[in-house]
């Protein structure tokens, strides 16, 4: 360009063209992410009758009479099975009545008094009298409108001064709150005597980011004696030092189902196996059957040995071939007993459960799930309203597959829809007829992230199956992982798309059941990597966070087969703990005190040795209970004890070792 120039000006011309161009890459910008972690709370107080907003909680008006109607209540230990004692069950100071229903409304007296005893909330639409825990709010149309837990939930301490107040979801407002508009501290109990006792349940949710989780007591316990009457006097061997702290007891656990109260046995369980029986399960026809009879001896061992856990379960399959995506009701959902023979050995294989040798027909997986959790729900209901179970139900969906979901997307809709189907035809329970909804074998419009690198093919139809699955559970998809999706219902429903089976159901796909949805892969372990690619990445597809991937081995000499391993572990799911709720700790408040200094770790998957990491956008409860034994004497008068609670959270990503608080 020089020489042109240079050329330019010898000839004695002013102008030269030259070609030009631009690339620009503009407005350039690195955005770090967040972590932020919201909290919120319900309290509760066992008489707290001291605040006029609230009455005597061991009764209960009648509405229709407007009758005071007495809870079944005590202060002494019925050692009757339908009683729970609160709040520990190890150590209680009140038994209360759950099976019964005084009112008639279906309500139980430990439900209602759990109610009664409730004195705050956050966030709480209404204040008051009755605290609600929610994240809806109403709008200026009296219409409900559901916050985003991230929007809704608390930033302590300034939140500790946010009231509820038309319609808006805050902190409830009564005398143990607020003080003439100033937020009086969380816990605020003025005249607590022996035998009171009180329950906090705290929920953490992480928004953005997952991240490690540890409960602190910055600056530890500040006691006082506030002076001494004469009767402590005379019992009071250090007049200087305060002695409520030794003498409040206390336990903290992972408050699992958030239901306040530390749940002691597992749910009964209502479980629907979902058998693989099509044509290209036959190779591993076997691992299916020893999967199918180890879960079943495994949850007959459990209902043996915990006399007050009951197990119910049906088995689905695969109809034949030439089906349309129907799917056969082998066994009915009915006593866990059924499963097994005299010696209590599984008896799949045998019979009209799952005759070997007869697999055949195509794998209607989306539509198994979906009528599956139909009738689950419904027979489930029965079993609770006819006495047969306690709620709450443990209400499971397990599915053993090869893993490979096929559609009929020939717009045939008769042929795309499915039915559940016995031998008469199709099944009914109930005057329930259970037929799926319309699947045309592609995620449409979901935004659902595909699990599988690469986008092999068929990706779309394991990412449907994904979102069937995920929706019958209500559960985020694959939390903790760039995979997450929000949890919920949704809806795969493309502009245009037909009904379903004869025009009868509309194409939403499965809503949230509070149904658990386990998978378990089966395949050859002699496989082209292919196909166990295929299968291992169908199976993160459908299974929740709470299921697992197997790679089954064929069974050697002196080994479990594939199958065994399988059904054993999702029976170890299914039980697990075999005493419910763990907890953290237990102790005297002062002891407390040690076990949250400089922090406690709050795992989330307590299986594993290590401190695992809490997932963003799931709600993780854990209680704290407090309670002041009856047997405590005048020592305590007018003591007093003063804390801090805190939660602190690390981010997980790039943090193998986490410094904590």
């Amino acid at each position: 360009m020089g020489a042109v120039g240079a050329a330019g000006a010898g000839a004695g011309i002013g102008t030269s063209a030259l070609f030009n161009d631009t690339e620009s890459f503009e407005d350039n910008q690195l955005t770090a992410g967040s972590l932020d972690l919201k909290m919120d709370w319900e309290e509760h107080y066992s008489f707290p009758q001291i605040y006029d907003d609230f009455g005597d909680p061991t009764t209960e008006t009648d509405p229709d009479t407007e009758d005071e109607v007495p809870l079944d209540i005590t202060r002494s230990d019925p050692n009757d099975s339908r009683y729970v004692g609160l709040p520990d069950p190890e150590n209680p100071v009140v038994w209360a009545n759950a099976q019964d229903d005084p009112l008639g409304d279906g309500q139980s007296s430990l439900e209602l008094y759990f109610q009664n005893t409730t004195i705050e909330a956050f966030p709480d639409r209404l204040g008051g009298e009755n605290p609600e825990a929610t994240f809806t709010s109403i709008d200026s149309g009296g219409e409900p409108i559901v916050e985003n837990p991230c929007d809704a939930l608390a930033d302590v301490p300034q939140d500790l001064s946010t009231f509820a107040t038309d319609g808006m979801p805050a902190r409830t407002q009564n005398g143990d709150t607020n003080d003439d508009g100033d937020g009086l501290p969380l816990l605020n109990l003025q005249d607590i005597k022996p035998g009171d006792f009180g329950e906090f349940t705290f929920s953490a949710h992480l928004c953005d980011n997952p991240g490690y989780l540890w409960m602190t007591m910055p600056g530890g316990l500040t006691e006082s004696e506030n002076g001494l009457t004469e009767p402590e006097d005379e019992v009071d061997d250090t007049p200087d030092e305060g002695e409520l702290a030794e003498n409040v007891q206390t336990a903290l656990w992972y408050d699992d189902d958030c239901d306040n109260q530390i749940d002691t046995a597992p749910d009964d369980i209502v479980a629907l196996a979902i058998i693989d029986t099509s044509g290209s399960v036959t190779p591993n026809l076997q691992q299916t059957i020893d999967a199918g009879n180890a879960l079943a001896e495994d949850l007959f061992e459990a209902s043996q040995n915990n006399p007050e856990l009951e197990v119910q379960a049906g088995v689905i399959t695969f109809e034949g071939k030439g089906d349309n995506n129907d799917v056969f009701l082998a066994n009915p959902i009915e006593p866990i007993d059924n499963y097994v023979d005299n010696n209590g050995d599984g008896i799949f294989g045998s019979g009209d459960i799952l005759p070997p040798g007869q697999t055949d027909g195509n794998s209607p997986i989306p539509q198994a799930l979906d009528v599956g959790r139909e009738y689950l729900n419904d027979k489930a209901a029965k079993l609770v309203s006819d006495g047969t179970l306690d709620a709450p139900v443990s209400k499971q969906l397990l599915l053993i597959s090869d893993g490979n979901p096929v559609y009929d997307t020939s717009g045939n809709l008769d042929a795309v829809a499915g039915e559940l189907i016995d031998e008469n035809g199709q099944f009914t329970f109930d005057g329930n007829t259970y037929e799926s909804d319309y699947f045309d074998g592609k995620a449409n419009g979901s935004g659902l992230a595909l699990p599988n690198p690469g986008n092999p093919p068929g990706a779309e139809d394991r990412a449907e199956t994904a979102l069937v699955a995920r929706d019958i559970d209500g559960e985020p998809f694959l939390p903790g992982t760039q995979y997450s999706q929000p949890a919920g219902p949704k809806v795969d429903n493309p502009d245009n798309q037909p009904q379903g089976l004869n025009g009868s159901d509309p194409a939403d796909i499965s809503g949230d059941n509070d149904i658990i949805v386990r998978a378990a892969a089966v395949y050859d372990s002699g496989a082209g990597s292919g196909t166990k690619q295929l299968a291992r990445d169908t199976i993160t597809a459908y299974a929740t966070s709470d299921a697992t991937m197997y790679d089954i081995p064929t069974a050697g000499t002196g080994q479990k087969s594939g199958g065994t391993v399988v059904g054993e572990d999702i029976a170890d799911a299914l039980t697990a703990g075999g005493s419910g709720e763990e907890v953290i700790f237990r102790g005297t408040l002062e002891q407390l005190e040690s076990e949250l200094d400089p922090g406690l770790a709050l795992d989330f998957d307590r299986t594993t040795s290590e401190q695992d990491c809490h997932p963003a956008g799931v709600t993780h409860c854990f209680g704290l209970a407090w309670w002041v034994p009856e047997d405590v004497g005048n020592e305590i008068q007018s003591d007093s004890v003063s804390f801090d609670l805190g939660f602190y959270t690390e981010q997980c990503r790039n943090n193998d070792n986490p410094t904590g608080p």
